[in-house]
């Protein structure tokens, strides 16, 4: 069946590619498409020549399809998907693997230096773009750290010294929306030059919150700025600096309950779609629900040509984040589960290569990659004791009654009679309220534990406990890459990848408050510390072994204008630590994951260069497969090695000058991903047969620029639609977590200089308003409560730019 699959995949691909040629118009004489340049294999070369599926995009199309984030932009790049829940939990999936929890599968980089590490840094905004490359598939000595399924290299515009210009760019739209962005370069010199570059995008929360101890949700406010600089003191050598600073405020993700009815006073409800009623403590570390980010990074990138065969490139990082969040993760009114963050982390990296090219056949690049990150947080948990206790420890008590009654009479009773018979016993102890022990909205007001452990009435009061963690995590590559031209047409490339890694983990826990009547040192809950949280200091450093990855592909001239290409890659996700109670250091090592994947390719332009198409076939197999999970009572994600997994599917990416004034642009993919019946040694998998969370089969992107002389000006329109296949928000794949197929229609408008100096627009985005949810579960499916985050509504907005 896969192979068919695969081979009828092919077989498709190549008809489009072959029989598109012969598809010529009368219209599309004039313009041609542009030459797509990619920095993927570390040097700049032609799409068509790179051995790779790769997606590119410029910041001209960025504007045109007006994707302002990377989780529209992903829309209309097969394969990628990208679930912004919150700017501190982005998901990165690649062909349906998700980079979340543990270490990355897909790599994140600025302008050649990983960030993905910690994840709460890797989703920056961008703006002022050169390009940004999606690379799908093992990149082993392409992109080394987490490229596991693939990686995004985001390029921002470097200073030059080729001109003095600049652009501005204003914005207005739903929800308050404001967006100011703006560039300027100066040629200062003959060989020295500076660039400035910001942004400043604000809009109010789309998710209606009726508790007034927060406005609503989804809000937020990014203010980002950018200095280049570029200095070239002689002509072997260039200097380029690029210093970022980030500064991000939200006003809280949505976690609506789907257990518990909540929303607006008037008509509270379960549904998904409707308004919220999360509240917030002063515990949790801000003044209200949301988050606060500053990241401040600057790069280094050094060039030295020693002559026309070898040249030296030196790429150094260093950047600063800092994160503070309060979050409702029960999704009610009640103080139940009110969590804050506060992160820091400090990252160091610097890559050396050398690349070289023997004037013939042979190219290629050897080099050195070090990184060196170290963060730690603080994890708060702030509750109301009453709605806790009925939440998380009478269930617990509960059960412990049907065991009691299977130990002493063989008989099983279900829940509710044991709940029935606990009921009874305390009110006949005289317990206020006993029949709302299982209720939060109306709970037992005194503690459970006390009266069965001190025999004494214990009023309930607030819980406040923290815990904290470091991390820190050493990485040393070797890495090399070669391709030999064997015929004019045929070129065969093969790179290696050596990586050893050394981890460390820490975490403590203490009660910040506890009961007042106990003295404030304990909780009322167990009569113990800290709740949930374990008191133990745990630690351990692990040095992983040395890891080989790699990489074999050959590029094929079919013509002049179509290529062929086949690969086989090695890709490798970083293993790491994970809290775990039965180990007696408190934490297990997570082995690293293990890709191979097979991939066949088609790349070629067409119609007398009207026509550009990119496509792929593959088929890839899994080891150790890494899960990211929540025990029950546990709000910290855990992952651990789940066995094999296998995933096969195809791509297409197509752009077209189909007219004088019409440019079609499309997009397909089919994925298919799952964890295998047996793992490796025979056994049983528990996901066996599950489909990869967020994973759709299937889906396509086609979009359309309409573009008409006015006069001297030009009039456009440019509709887009883009079609999800259905999927699961966790590998569990919970019938209640299927999000169904959906599709979202966006349009836009707007009129340009004939020399394209000005542009003023009109768009909406998500023009049916159509509902969907971005995620299912979240930290409250960890205590029975899960929640929702549902997709942007409907968002109008004009738009105007001027360059200068």
């Amino acid at each position: 069946m896969k192979k068919s699959v695969l081979f009828c995949s092919s077989a498709i691909l190549a008809g489009l590619s072959f029989n598109s040629a012969f598809a010529q118009t009368e219209n599309t004489k004039e313009r041609r498409l542009e030459a797509v340049v990619v920095s993927t294999q570390k040097v700049d070369e032609n799409l068509l020549d790179v051995p790779i599926n790769v997606s590119a995009v410029n910041q001209e199309f960025i504007d045109l399809i007006n994707a302002d984030d990377l989780e529209e932009l992903a829309d209309f790049i097969p394969g990628l998907q990208v679930q912004a829940q919150s700017l501190n939990a982005p998901s990165f999936s690649i062909r349906g693997v998700t980079s979340d929890g543990g270490s990355p599968r897909v790599a994140m980089f600025t302008n050649g230096v990983s960030n993905a590490r910690p994840g709460w840094g890797a989703s920056l905004s961008y703006f002022d773009m050169e390009r940004i490359e999606v690379v799908k598939g093992p990149q082993p000595t392409l992109f080394g750290q987490g490229a596991l399924v693939g990686g995004i290299n985001f390029i921002q515009n470097k200073a030059n010294t080729q001109e003095n210009a600049g652009y501005a760019q204003i914005e207005a739209g739903s929800y308050n929306t404001q967006r100011l962005e703006g560039a300027y370069n100066w040629a200062v010199a003959d060989n020295f030059a500076l660039r400035l570059a910001g942004v400043h995008d604000a809009y109010d929360g789309y998710i209606e919150n009726h508790d007034p101890s927060t406005p609503d949700l989804m809000g937020q406010k990014t203010d980002a700025l950018r200095l280049a600089a570029h200095w070239a003191p002689l002509a072997n050598f260039t200097a380029d600096i690029i210093v970022n600073y980030e500064d991000d405020e939200s006003t809280g993700t949505e976690f609506r309950s789907v257990v518990y009815p909540t929303g607006s006073p008037t008509s509270k409800s379960t549904n998904a779609y409707d308004d919220v009623e999360m509240n917030h403590v002063a515990a949790q570390g801000r003044s209200e629900l949301g988050s606060d980010r500053e990241i401040f990074s600057t790069t280094a990138i050094l060039n030295y040509d020693v002559n026309d065969y070898f040249s030296f490139t030196s790429i150094s990082d260093y950047r600063d984040q800092y994160q503070t969040e309060a979050f409702d993760s029960d999704g009610t009114s009640l103080s139940l589960l009110q969590f804050g963050t506060d992160q820091k982390a400090k990252v160091f990296s610097q890559e050396l290569r050398m690349n070289f090219h023997n004037g013939d056949k042979l190219s290629g690049f050897v080099g050195v990659n070090y990184i060196d990150e170290r963060d730690s947080s603080r994890l708060t948990l702030a509750a109301d004791e009453a709605p806790l206790q009925a939440l998380a420890v009478a269930p617990v008590i509960i059960n412990g009654v049907i065991a009691q009654v299977k130990a002493a009479t063989g008989n099983d009773i279900s829940f509710a009679q044991a709940s029935e018979m606990f009921i009874q016993t305390l009110k006949d102890a005289g317990v206020p309220n006993a029949e709302n022990v299982l209720n939060p909205f109306n709970p037992v007001p005194v503690s459970l534990a006390a009266l069965q452990g001190l025999g004494r009435v214990v009023p309930l009061d607030d819980l406040v406990q923290d815990q904290y963690a470091t991390n820190e995590f050493e990485s040393l590559d070797i890495f090399g890459d070669i391709s030999y031209d064997v015929t004019s047409r045929l070129t065969l490339t093969a790179g290696l990848r050596y990586t050893d890694e050394e981890f460390s983990a820490s975490q403590y826990a203490y009660l910040v408050d506890g009961n007042q009547a106990l003295g404030g040192r304990i909780n009322a809950l167990t009569l113990g510390g800290a709740f949930i949280f374990s008191e133990t200091p745990i630690e351990r450093s692990y040095d992983a072994d040395g890891d080989f990855t790699w990489r074999l592909a050959a590029n094929y001239a079919l013509t002049n204008d179509l290529r062929g290409w086949a690969s086989i890659a090695r890709g490798r996700r970083p293993g790491g630590l994970s809290t775990d109670g039965s180990e007696p250091t408190g934490y297990a090592v997570v082995d690293p994951e293990f890709l191979t994947n097979y991939e066949l390719g088609l790349k070629g332009e067409f119609l007398d260069q009207k026509l550009r198409l990119t496509s792929s076939v593959y088929y890839s197999e899994y080891e150790d497969f890494q899960v990211s999970f929540r025990e029950a009572g546990n709000p910290i994600a855990l992952t651990e090695n789940t066995g094999a997994a296998t995933q096969y599917g195809f791509e297409i990416d197509a752009y077209m000058i189909a007219h004088d004034y019409v440019d079609v642009f499309a997009t397909y993919g089919y994925n298919f991903s799952e964890f295998d019946d047996s793992d490796s040694n025979g056994n049983t998998q528990v996901r066996a047969g599950n489909t990869f969370r967020i994973s759709p089969e299937n889906t396509f992107s086609l979009g359309a620029e309409v573009h008409v002389p006015v006069g001297a000006l030009e009039l456009f329109a440019v509709p887009t639609y883009v079609w999800k296949d259905e999927v699961y928000f966790s590998d569990e794949n919970r019938p209640e977590e299927l999000q169904d197929a959906y599709g979202l229609l966006d349009f836009k408008i707007g009129l340009r200089s004939e020399s394209n100096n000005w542009e003023v627009s009109a768009f909406v985005e998500n023009a049916t308003d159509e509902e969907y949810l971005i995620d299912y579960g979240n930290t409250g499916q960890a205590f029975g409560i899960p929640t929702t985050i549902r997709g942007i509504p409907r968002w109008y907005g004009v738009k105007f730019k001027a360059k200068f």
